[in-house]
């Protein structure tokens, strides 16, 4: 429907559906004050404004429907970029990761790898898995085990090369052959004599 023909009427209407009182509505239209009572009653029983305000009420819903789904969109928005943001941080940790600080050299030239329960989540974190593997055999009647484990971690240029191409460093790369697949693994073997007992 389009606007009332009378400039006060629209004026009327578009008032009243944002106080809902139809004497402020009057008065804010322009029609006399001492009769703004009588002229709101009149007005709120009329078809055509009532049928005008009914319309602009739904306008003004939608509106707000509207605006509610675009507040819902601008919030899955934000928590899609902090996700991404997560990401960039996550692949930023592995591709400043040091072996360091899972391995330790032993004062013999031996590798260990440091005990997992202490390192920070951000190194835990670089740790695709880790394999056990224990080989127990006796020798000269002492019991002796060697633990080895197999630390997978997280494919550090990969996460360069991803990092790369969102700063657009790089451009996309073609994986020539399989071994460009694989993860980077380091195999770390350390024999643990077993105590006597």
């Amino acid at each position: 429907m389009p606007a009332l023909e009378s400039e006060k009427r629209e004026a009327f209407a578009r008032h009243y559906i944002v106080t809902l009182n139809g004497t402020d509505a009057a008065k804010q239209a322009g029609f006399g004050v001492k009769s703004a009572h009588v002229t709101a009653s009149r007005l709120l029983r009329d078809p055509k404004v009532a049928a005008r305000i009914a319309e602009l009420q739904a306008e003004a819903m939608g509106s707000a429907e509207g605006l509610a789904k675009t507040a819902e969109k601008a919030e899955v928005v934000r928590a899609l970029e902090g996700q991404a943001a997560e990401v960039i941080r996550e692949l930023t940790s592995i591709g400043n990761s040091d072996l360091g600080e899972i391995i330790e050299i032993t004062p013999f030239g031996g590798v260990r790898v440091k005990d997992l329960t202490t390192l920070p989540p951000a190194v835990r974190r670089l740790i695709k898995k880790v394999k056990v593997k224990t080989r127990s055999w006796e020798e000269d009647g002492e019991r002796h085990e060697e633990v080895e484990y197999d630390v997978e971690l997280w494919d550090k240029v990969a996460a360069l090369r991803m990092l790369s191409q969102h700063h657009a460093l790089l451009e996309p790369a073609k994986v020539d052959s399989e071994k460009d697949k694989e993860p980077a693994e380091y195999h770390i073997t350390m024999a643990i004599p077993k105590a006597a007992g």
